[in-house]
């Protein structure tokens, strides 16, 4: 047999590659990330006790739907990182900083003209380095399994990938502090909380220029 012959029959045995949709990476980080929370908020004896009193404030319900909206579209932005059609737009990046700016601008105007009420927590009240090793034991899981499976995908923008995990994750464990903690936003939860998120989805955007470069 020949070297044409055997080419020919070896293309003609391969079998396409079907490549991995959008919407089911996007499924698998939401499942992931829904199930590791439910469990810590277990874990950690169920939400703060005047979180029903809470979200019938403004500020606070809006700080609460701003969180949740960033873990969202900071997954669907990291995600769109690994598909180049996705990666050209820049709708993500545009939704991602509307998003991130009004929940800034939220929370600082919480922290400073609109402090939280004290109030007793339900089972677990952390604060300060106990409420950052709340924000780190939500945030850890949707991290280690954003950054094993973007990994394995054909990553566009690596150092926008890594920005935008890091920053899902990070935002994950901002909210669930948030619907645990009652204390107030004024006794150091700034430097335990939000300040966090900024570095460590800032070293995200550093290593993510290597650890998703292919």
């Amino acid at each position: 047999m020949n070297t044409q012959t055997l080419a020919a029959q070896l293309a003609s045995r391969h079998q396409p590659v079907k490549p991995i949709s959008f919407g089911r990476i996007c499924l698998e980080w939401a499942s992931v990330t829904a199930i590791s929370f439910a469990a810590l908020v277990f874990y950690y004896g169920g939400f703060r006790a005047d979180l029903s009193a809470r979200l019938l404030e403004p500020f606070f319900t809006a700080e609460i739907a701003l969180n949740f909206l960033l873990v969202v579209v900071a997954g669907l932005s990291a995600t769109a990182c690994a598909y180049p059609d996705r990666a050209r737009t820049r709708m993500h990046q545009i939704l991602l900083w509307i998003v991130f700016t009004g929940y800034s601008a939220i929370f600082l105007m919480a922290a400073f003209h609109r402090p939280d009420l004290a109030g007793p927590a339900s089972g677990h009240e952390p604060h300060g380095l106990e409420c950052l090793q709340c924000l780190l034991a939500f945030a850890i899981i949707p991290a280690c399994w954003m950054s094993w499976r973007l990994r394995q995908l054909a990553c566009v923008k690596p150092m926008q990938m890594g920005f935008t995990a890091i920053l899902m994750a990070m935002a994950t464990g901002g909210l669930g502090v948030r619907l645990l903690e009652s204390g107030h936003l004024q006794d150091g939860l700034m430097l335990t909380h939000y300040l966090p998120i900024l570095l460590l989805s800032g070293a995200g955007l550093l290593l993510g220029g290597k650890f998703f470069r292919w």
